[in-house]
């Protein structure tokens, strides 16, 4: 029964590690595993190689709550399969309430890291701040680019194998599936928003689809290089300055809304609509109620686990 209910963590981490806007931390933390996965993580060092080299196999496994691990693991990949199609074709068909449910979903989560401020002072108002305008900058610089590459020529429909596979863009991989990772076991920031932000969760999720095993490899590569260094980094930054690194955090999530503006500029190439990186005020439409209500929707579903959090404590 135990294991039935750590598989059924698993599907629920993964479904919000599929989801731009939902942290895996922030549900790790409403179903009480937080701080065992924390440690688990942690525990994959020199010293569990060490032991698992030396033939202490039981050891090493029980030193990171291997079989705890597995299961959360399995419950993930099996939720990641079976929603990867389903969150595809809401990204493409149906962008403005898909978009809008995404920023219902940030804007309560953000209650998560103000929580775990143990200060807020001048310095963290500064790295708030900070993260805010890193965002942006890099939202709306990215962007331009974007929007310039597409108005040079047509955007396919389907995501190039080649490109996928070529040398530049699985390092590519590689990198952002570091930073994803390390995003995925903080409470309130998104695994997915980073890919998605980083231009890869489209890709992401193609490649799930697909079954493309060498660029969902090249992901996998960088959320084990990210647990095993990054984390590390960011455990050491929150145990030194644990405000201020929750402060520039608040900043990232605060930013996103505007990459996450579910109405945009659209362009038509060929028949195709394309949407460029262009926030624009919505038309009064079905459209615009449908997207009001996708936002109330994730407004709602956050707010629900938050409360379920706080009768925890």
């Amino acid at each position: 029964m135990k294991s039935i209910i750590d598989l059924i963590k698993g599907l629920l981490i993964g479904v919000a590690n599929i989801i731009p806007g939902i942290s895996g931390g922030t549900f790790a933390l409403i179903l009480g595993i937080y701080e065992r996965l924390i440690n688990a993580i942690g525990n994959l060092n020199g010293e569990f190689l060490k032991e698992l080299l030396s033939g202490k196999i039981f050891p090493a496994f029980k030193k990171i709550d291997f079989w705890f691990l597995l299961r959360i693991f399995i419950g993930a990949v099996i939720s990641i399969v079976l929603l990867s199609k389903v969150i595809e074709y809401f990204l493409e068909m149906q962008h403005d309430p898909t978009y809008a449910f995404f920023v219902g979903l940030i804007i309560p989560s953000i209650a998560v890291p103000w929580a775990m401020m143990q200060r807020r002072k001048v310095p963290e108002l500064f790295w708030f701040l900070a993260g805010l305008l890193f965002l942006l900058g890099l939202s709306i610089g990215f962007g331009h680019l974007s929007d310039l590459k597409m108005e040079m020529k047509a955007v396919a429909a389907t995501v190039s194998i080649a490109y996928l596979h070529s040398p530049a863009q699985l390092l590519y991989a590689v990198f952002c599936g570091a930073l994803a990772i390390s995003a995925m076991i903080l409470p309130g920031i998104s695994g997915s928003f980073v890919l998605l932000l980083l231009g890869q969760y489209k890709n992401m999720v193609h490649a799930i689809n697909e079954r493309d095993l060498i660029f969902v490899g090249a992901l996998g590569i960088g959320t084990v290089l990210g647990a095993l260094f990054f984390t590390r980094l960011l455990k050491l930054t929150l145990k030194k300055y644990h405000s201020q690194t929750i402060a520039f955090l608040i900043g990232l999530m605060v930013a996103s809304l505007y990459t996450l503006w579910p109405f945009k500029e659209i362009i038509v190439k060929e028949g195709q609509i394309l949407y460029t990186s262009r926030n624009i005020l919505p038309e009064i439409n079905n459209n615009l109620w449908v997207s009001a209500l996708s936002f109330a929707a994730g407004i709602a579903l956050v707010s629900v686990f938050l409360i379920i959090e706080k009768k925890k404590k």
